[in-house]
């Protein structure tokens, strides 16, 4: 999902979470995502990612003063082991590789966002989901087809991504901004099945690997010291497949 990508408009991000009225949480929004193993799948996502912005809720009118530059601390726990979270200086804090390089993604373990600021800790929680299941798709389909994906567990968002032989991305439907980002976390509902557009398979007789990204998000009493109604967080997993098109 490329999440230095995603997080890379910060005022968009607080614009969109519509700030409001001094209060002493802070507002988090988030996602926390873990890769496919397939190493063909590279330009979909990473092996881990996580991003968190911070801001807090004070002002409609100056809300780029309200990022949190300075968090004491900002951590996420997976199973119980630590993860650090760098600050970039700008409300951003993210996951970088060539800090903790070995962190990995574990399905149904509980995932804690931790941010301490100004003395208090905020946290939320989410329980990691396991990958789409892709095992099921057809080993051929029909080019300039839809196709159909049913959902082997409750995902609060799902996203797709089909690449080629060369791991090129051919089609995805994965937001581009921080602000859709966030706009789609908060307003998220269960999705049960998934569908690949007709355009997604373009080519004859082409082989295409496909992607699937699975996202639970916290819930109000998943949150707490954090600003509860504007923050949004979300941790998912890939799951990935193959098949080839028919003329």
């Amino acid at each position: 999902m490329r999440l230095a990508t995603l997080f890379a408009c910060l005022p968009l991000l607080v614009t969109s979470t519509g700030c409001f009225g001094p209060a002493a949480d802070v507002i988090a929004n988030g996602i926390v995502l873990g890769g496919p193993a397939d190493p063909a799948f590279e330009e979909v996502a990473q092996v881990f990612e996580a991003g968190v912005m911070l801001a807090r809720p004070l002002s409609l009118t100056d809300l780029e003063s309200n990022l949190v530059l300075d968090a004491d601390a900002v951590w996420l726990t997976i199973g119980g082991a630590p993860v650090e979270l760098r600050g970039e200086n700008n409300g951003l804090y993210f996951y970088d590789s060539s800090i903790q390089p070995n962190v990995s993604y574990q399905a149904g373990t509980q995932v804690e966002l931790h941010a301490h600021v100004d003395g208090k800790e905020g946290v939320a929680t989410v329980l990691a989901p396991a990958a789409p299941d892709l095992s099921g798709l057809p080993l051929t389909h029909p080019s300039g087809s839809s196709l159909v994906v049913e959902m082997s567990e409750e995902y609060a968002l799902v996203y797709g991504a089909v690449i080629d032989t060369a791991g090129g991305v051919v089609w995805d439907d994965r937001p581009s901004t921080s602000q859709e980002v966030i706009s789609e976390l908060a307003n998220a509902s269960s999705v049960e099945r998934y569908l690949f557009p007709p355009d997604a398979f373009p080519d004859a007789g082409a082989a295409y690997g496909v992607a699937l990204v699975g996202i639970r998000t916290a819930e109000a009493p998943d949150f707490s010291n954090f600003e509860k109604f504007w923050s949004n967080v979300g941790v998912g997993s890939v799951g990935t497949g193959y098949l080839t098109t028919l003329p």
